[in-house]
């Protein structure tokens, strides 16, 4: 869903840690193109955070923390 300004949240079930990284990186991928936008070509990219979680009782709230911060670090690890 869009969550807010050019924010979006993807809500699923994975099986495991592995699974949910494997889903995070080909959304991102899928995202990494470009578009052609009056005859020249636009690059597109998004910065991906994931947070999972087997926890009883975490909050929504926290687990959008989690995944901002693991966005934030794979954006500092990417511009290294």
């Amino acid at each position: 869903c869009r969550w807010a300004g050019d924010e979006f949240v993807v809500l699923t079930r994975v099986p495991d840690v592995a699974a949910a990284e494997a889903l995070r990186d080909r959304v991102a991928a899928r995202l990494d193109t470009s578009v052609l936008i009056d005859g020249e070509r636009v690059p597109l990219s998004a910065s991906v955070g994931l947070a999972c979680t087997r926890e009883p009782g975490v909050e929504a709230e926290e687990l959008l923390r989690r995944a901002d911060r693991d966005m934030y670090r794979r954006k500092a690890a990417k511009s290294r």
